[in-house]
């Protein structure tokens, strides 16, 4: 459940000012406006607060450059509010610097997944991004990640810092043990060799 950004703002706030000391001697005057504070200036600060706030959020939306089923009407290749925001977010930036869209597939049909494809690529290019720039396929935001071999290796190396550090010694079944397992990993998936 999302929460309007007013809102929450107001919550942050108010948890804000329940944390502040009532010791005078604690306080540090440079950090209180000197003079006449003016009401006036409140709407001018709130803008720009949440002028920073959808700044960051659209920031995120560019680097994630993810869509899931959630940001379509359920059952439906249409996108609802959010997934409009989200793709006219990543439209105006890839106009610029195409890249790809991760569409996560969910659970969903093959024909309902490609329907949502071309949606997106139909909304991308009505907001002026060429098609030739747009890559949509199946996928998660993040990178390649690490193959469970590799996993297998980090965190036998992480074990052995940590026994260093602590300054025990190794014990010779631990470090063969994994790497025996590493072994087995790698014949498995070589056919044996």
């Amino acid at each position: 459940m999302m929460f309007p950004r007013p809102l929450t703002a107001a919550a942050v706030l108010l948890c804000l000012a329940g944390c502040e000391s009532n010791d005078s001697t604690q306080r540090d005057p440079d950090l209180h406006p000197k003079g006449v504070i003016s009401d006036a200036h409140r709407p001018i600060n709130g803008a720009q607060v949440r002028g920073y706030q959808l700044e960051q959020a659209d920031n995120a939306i560019i680097r994630q450059h993810t869509l899931y089923p959630y940001h379509f009407l359920a059952h439906s290749a249409e996108l609802n509010d959010l997934g409009q925001r989200e793709v006219h977010v990543l439209a105006n930036h890839y106009r610029l610097h195409p890249g790809p869209v991760n569409l996560n597939r969910g659970g969903e049909a093959d024909g309902l997944y490609e329907a949502r494809i071309q949606t997106v690529l139909a909304a991308m290019t009505e907001q002026g991004v060429q098609a030739s720039g747009i890559t949509v396929k199946e996928g998660l935001p993040g990178g390649d990640g690490l193959s469970s071999d590799q996993v297998v290796i980090v965190v036998e190396r992480m074990r052995q810092e940590q026994s260093n550090d602590s300054g025990s010694k190794s014990t010779s079944n631990t470090g063969s043990g994994a790497s025996e397992r590493q072994n087995e990993r790698s014949n498995d998936t070589n056919g044996g060799r």
